[in-house]
């Protein structure tokens, strides 16, 4: 599973991209298709927008691997081309929103407080955009990311590919994830996914590396009335002695498995 997982964030999920590897078994056969994906991508930015409005949703787009990879890997407008404040939002706000009416991205907003009901503690002011298949995120980075994500390379930081991945996953599987970041204070943390699952929160936090301490999903139970604390994570499957639940990282895909079943009506 793990294998195939990883075949999955290098190829992607776009289906000719997917038939071309599984007809050649060749990462760059399935490569030369994503990139005609990307173009595809570049003229519908051109076609369906006019005058400025094509560079400046053009420069959203591609800037996206880059604010990912950024320690703050919220989207910040400023990053775009240099421009400050509300002068940058009012520039490519609508242009990022085009985005993500179109399908490429998919925006993950903070929360306020992993508290339930997560749409009442939503700040649309501060989000992070993942591209909607990480095969695209892949090739935008170029082959030697594939080939350190082939090899499992844990001294390469792939920390973008892997949490772009998880919330591809967690995405497609119908939930609304959020994050939640608080930056001083005694209480400090960052989670990198808030989730409602059955009647409770669910966080989960996302490891690429061979490192494992997570301070902040340790200590979140403390503060907050959290249901489940979740570690994806290059390991095997396990519960430690503080009852967080490890599992491998292609568990993503498989969430929905993991709520505990409804017998009362639908809803």
């Amino acid at each position: 599973f793990t294998d195939a997982f990883i075949d999955f964030m290098i190829v992607g999920g776009m289906p000719e991209s997917v038939k071309s590897f599984i007809k050649t078994g060749n990462y760059s056969k399935s490569s030369d298709v994503k990139k005609e994906i990307l173009d595809t991508c570049l003229n519908d930015i051109n076609r369906y927008n006019k005058g400025l409005d094509i560079i400046k949703t053009s420069e959203c787009f591609k800037c996206i691997p880059m604010q990912l990879a950024d320690t703050n890997n919220k989207f910040i407008y400023s990053r775009v081309s240099g421009m400050k404040g509300r002068a940058a939002y009012n520039r490519y706000a609508e242009n990022l929103f085009w985005i993500k009416e179109a399908g490429y991205g998919n925006f993950c907003y903070a929360t306020d407080g992993p508290i339930l009901p997560l749409a009442a503690h939503t700040d649309r002011n501060n989000f992070k955009i993942y591209l909607s298949d990480t095969g695209l995120l892949v090739q935008m980075y170029g082959k030697e990311t594939a080939k350190a994500i082939f090899l499992k390379e844990t001294n390469y930081n792939n920390g973008a590919i892997v949490e772009n991945v998880v919330a591809e996953c967690l995405m497609k599987a119908g939930y609304v994830p959020r994050y939640y970041r608080k930056t001083n204070g005694s209480n400090r943390m960052e989670l990198d996914f808030v989730l409602e699952m059955g009647m409770g929160i669910c966080v989960i936090e996302v490891k690429s590396e061979k490192k494992r301490d997570a301070p902040s999903i340790e200590k979140v139970s403390k503060v907050f009335n959290i249901g489940r604390r979740v570690m994806l994570e290059n390991g095997n499957i396990s519960v430690d002695d503080d009852g967080i639940e490890h599992y491998p990282l292609f568990v993503a895909a498989f969430m929905k498995d993991l709520e505990p079943e409804w017998d009362g009506p639908e809803f």
